[in-house]
C-alpha cells in the first residue's frame, strides 16, 4: 500500500509513485489535504502505509509524529537531504528501508539512485546511475544519456540545443564522484557562488546550518 502525499504535476511523483504503483499492482491512497505533519501522520500509521515517498523536509517534520509500524520502504527525494536529517531517521527508523534518489524532468525523471544498504553510509550521496542511464561530468556538470530523455523542449529550439548535445543531456548540477563511484550533488551551475577564489553552492551552506 503507497501513500501519495504531493501533487501529481511533478514528474517524479507522477513516474516514480503513481506509474510505479500501478505497474506493480499496489494499493494507492491520494492524501491532498494541506500539510499538517501530525495528521499525515496519524493517517499513515492508521491505514497502514507501507511505501511512502517525501522529500528531506517533509520526513523530517513527520519523523517528530510518526510511528511507521507499517512502513517499509521510504524514497527520499526533491532536494539534498543533509547529515542532520539522516541522523535523525537512523536513530527513530533504524529498520526501514530508505532511498535516496536523484533526476529531473528531462529525464523523466530517474538518474540515480542510493539503496538501503548504502544510506546510512553514503550520507549525502544519491547513489549510482540506474539501469539504462549513462552519466559522466564535463568541467563539474553532471550530463545524462539514458532512454528516457526528452525530445526538447516544445516550441523551444533555441533552449533544446542547449540542454541537449550529442544524445547528453546537460543538467545544470554541479556534482562530484567519490571513489567508490557514489554521486552526490553540489548544487546548481547558475547558483555558484565564488569567495576568495573558492566555489561555493547555496545547498552546502544548508547543510550546515
Amino acid at each position: 500500500r503507497i501513500l501519495i502525499a504531493r501533487p501529481l504535476v511533478h514528474v517524479a511523483v507522477f513516474t516514480g509513485e503513481f506509474l510505479f504503483a500501478l505497474y506493480k499492482g499496489l494499493e494507492i491512497d491520494f492524501y491532498e489535504e494541506a500539510f499538517q505533519p501530525a495528521r499525515l501522520a496519524k493517517y499513515t500509521d492508521e491505514n497502514k502505509v507501507q511505501v511512502f515517498g517525501c522529500t528531506p523536509t517533509l520526513m523530517y517534520h513527520l519523523s517528530r509524529h510518526l510511528q511507521g509500524k507499517s512502513l517499509e520502504s521510504i524514497v527520499i527525494s526533491g532536494e539534498r537531504l543533509t547529515e542532520s536529517v539522516v541522523c535523525i531517521l537512523k536513530e527513530k527508523y533504524p529498520d526501514k528501508q530508505f532511498y535516496n534518489v536523484y533526476g529531473l524532468t528531462e529525464n523523466s525523471p530517474r538518474v540515480a539512485a542510493l539503496s538501503p544498504e548504502d544510506f546510512f553510509e553514503k550520507i549525502g550521496s544519491v547513489g549510482k546511475p540506474i539501469a539504462h542511464t549513462k552519466i559522466k561530468t564535463e568541467r563539474g556538470e553532471l550530463l545524462v544519456k539514458s532512454r528516457s530523455l526528452m525530445q526538447g523542449y516544445i516550441g523551444e529550439r533555441e533552449k533544446t540545443e542547449e540542454k541537449l548535445k550529442n544524445g547528453w543531456l546537460h543538467t545544470g548540477d554541479m556534482v562530484r564522484l567519490d571513489e567508490d563511484g557514489y554521486l552526490y550533488i553540489l548544487g546548481r551551475k547558475d547558483d555558484m557562488l565564488i569567495r576568495s577564489g573558492m566555489n561555493i553552492y547555496p545547498a552546502e551552506i544548508e547543510s550546515v546550518a
